[in-house]
């Protein structure tokens, strides 16, 4: 069921490709042309997609922790809930690997 749900999903809309670190810049978007940009033309997502609102659950109080490591090094995750819980298992780890 994943690929019928999917696929025609990941079939349509715009691809966005971000890089990041120390990359040869020309070697990159020669990468880019030959595997991206080589990609059949996509269909337009539906206006209705487009244009809907996106709307994230209430996150309540903001938590503000403080990185004490290296000066170079950090990392920061933002996450929320995506449903069934230990009472779906089946379904949540279903909704695990799309998240």
């Amino acid at each position: 069921g994943f690929r019928e749900v999917w696929e025609p999903l990941l079939e349509q809309g715009p691809v966005e490709v971000l890089v990041f670190g120390e990359f040869d810049k020309a070697a990159t978007i020669e990468a880019l042309r030959k595997t991206f940009g080589a990609l059949d033309q996509r269909v337009t997502a539906p206006a209705e997609v487009l244009e809907r609102a996106i709307d994230f659950p209430d996150a309540g109080e903001t938590v503000i922790r403080r990185h004490r490591g290296d000066a170079n090094q950090a990392a920061a995750v933002i996450a929320w809930p995506s449903g069934a819980g230990v009472d779906g298992l089946r379904e949540s780890r279903r909704l695990e690997v799309l998240v």
